[in-house]
């Protein structure tokens, strides 16, 4: 393997992505990460940037990375559309992204880059007014048990992340959670993975799934549909496995929830657009 891969898988690992992808999809998405830093606030130079990296991504099959891709495709795209609209200020602008975002599936966005924009919608006025109903979240835990004998951390750890995509936290069972927003009801799980080919040549590997079974918005009466996250890391240590899988599933995790309210928040402005323009594609 050569320096340069060498230097970006070590970029990968470092970032706790290096369980998740082959070695050539590991490099080429760190080489499209690092080619994103060097566009810096250039959103017309970061679209160019993901589209080539997806064209290669496609053309060399690497499969497991183009959901992040299109992720970060999509973002910038709908960035990039939003700046050249006849938007009539920033929060019109930031709200036709947010719409355009609300309009994709099945693909990854970044927590950083999605909550930058959310964040910077839900600061102004028609922000605040239209999300306002979605601010306030707490997490029932239904296998609590064997949370509190192995995982203890989780609540810690997912709570920084939903706070980081700009949701508050409540602790479920306090009072301050009775008019929480946002109920989800789930499991947390670990399991020490099977090393591959030499066991005495392994550092333990530790996957863990966050399984989002509901989310209930008592106020409206109604639900966002669940859905399970996982991720993997290797440490030299079962319990630093353990702690690098639990950043990196609650980090996916909550750029999920966030991507869900999204699109449950804007889903009339969706229905709307569509009905005028039927053959709008997604990126």
């Amino acid at each position: 393997m050569t320096p340069t891969v060498l230097l970006l898988l070590s970029a990968i690992a470092g970032a706790g992505m290096l369980d998740h992808y082959s070695e050539p999809a590991e490099a080429h998405y760190a080489l499209c990460r690092r080619t994103e830093l060097d566009a810096g606030d250039d959103v017309e130079r970061i679209v160019g940037v993901w589209k080539a990296c997806l064209s290669e991504a496609e053309r060399q099959s690497f499969t497991e990375v183009l959901p992040a891709i299109r992720g970060n495709l999509a973002l910038a795209s709908a960035i990039l559309d939003a700046s050249r609209s006849d938007a009539s200020s920033d929060a019109e602008r930031l709200e036709r992204a947010l719409i355009a975002v609300a309009r994709q599936r099945d693909i990854q966005f970044r927590l950083e880059k999605l909550a930058q924009v959310y964040r910077q919608y839900t600061v102004t006025d028609r922000g605040r007014s239209r999300m306002s109903a979605y601010r306030d979240v707490s997490f029932r835990w239904t296998n609590q048990a064997s949370i509190d004998t192995g995982l203890g951390q989780v609540n810690e750890i997912v709570r920084r992340y939903m706070e980081d995509a700009g949701f508050r936290w409540t602790d479920y069972g306090h009072q301050s959670a009775v008019g929480a927003d946002l109920v989800c009801r789930g499991t947390v799980r670990a399991r020490v993975k099977e090393p591959e080919g030499d066991a005495l040549d392994q550092l333990p590997i530790v996957e863990t799934i966050i399984a989002i079974d509901s989310i209930k918005l008592p106020g409206a009466e109604k639900e966002i549909q669940g859905f399970l996250t996982s991720a993997s890391a290797q440490a030299t240590t079962e319990q630093g496995a353990l702690d690098a899988s639990l950043h990196e599933v609650a980090k996916a995790m909550a750029a999920t929830m966030l991507h869900r309210v999204i699109q449950t928040s804007f889903a009339t402005a969706i229905d709307i657009e569509d009905y005028l323009d039927p053959d709008v594609e997604d990126y």
